[in-house]
């Protein structure tokens, strides 16, 4: 049986690096949102945040990634894959501790993560970014994540440089006020997301 050559990490920073702070806003965001609507639930399992997450990832990723060139977001069982120029496929995870999926496996999760050849899905290296939580709900990590089968090959984590904010400004277009998510330096400065939100 062939083994299948392993994909490095240099190779996956070069494809994924000028795509970090788009990442990175995805999930912040998204983790942002649960944060202003969790004090709505008395004491939610964890699976009620996960899915909420999820599904805020979904929605930030479509919308960040819909006018880039050669990035594709493909939708299947409830469900996203960013699909990077052809050469990289990414899904978005609540991870545990270890870094692994804290879900229950489909088959065809179990495929995906053994790097198989999958209808519907390019014929390319996959990924995981995914967030794990601290202790108390409160903040997350970033990491990107490449393994085969079971086995961690290798992780890194996104920089925590960036925090997201809420604000409301005057769309100079209309005139009116909207609200935008901005992402603060940790020294101050600040980056507008590029994208309005109702």
């Amino acid at each position: 049986m062939e083994t299948k050559r392993m994909f490095s990490e240099n190779e996956a920073r070069g494809i994924l690096t000028p795509y970090h702070r788009v990442f990175e806003r995805i999930v912040r965001v998204a983790w942002r949102r649960w944060r202003d609507i969790s004090n709505r639930f008395d004491d939610p399992y964890k699976r009620t945040r996960a899915t909420i997450v999820y599904q805020f990832m979904a929605e930030e990723a479509k919308r960040e990634f819909e006018n880039h060139f050669d990035v594709h977001v493909i939708e299947e069982n409830e469900s996203i894959l960013i699909s990077l120029h052809n050469k990289l496929a990414v899904r978005l995870k609540k991870l545990n501790d270890g870094l692994r999926s804290s879900n229950y496996p489909t088959p065809r999760q179990l495929e995906f993560a053994a790097q198989l050849p999958l209808p519907g899905i390019p014929d390319c290296e996959r990924v995981v970014v995914g967030y794990v939580p601290d202790s108390l709900g409160m903040d997350i990590d970033i990491h990107v994540v490449y393994g085969q089968g079971d086995e961690k090959i290798w992780s890194y984590e996104l920089d925590k440089s960036f925090v997201p904010e809420l604000s409301v400004i005057e769309n100079p277009a209309t005139q009116e006020e909207v609200s935008v998510w901005t992402f603060a330096r940790k020294s101050g400065e600040d980056v507008t997301s590029n994208h309005f939100k109702s």
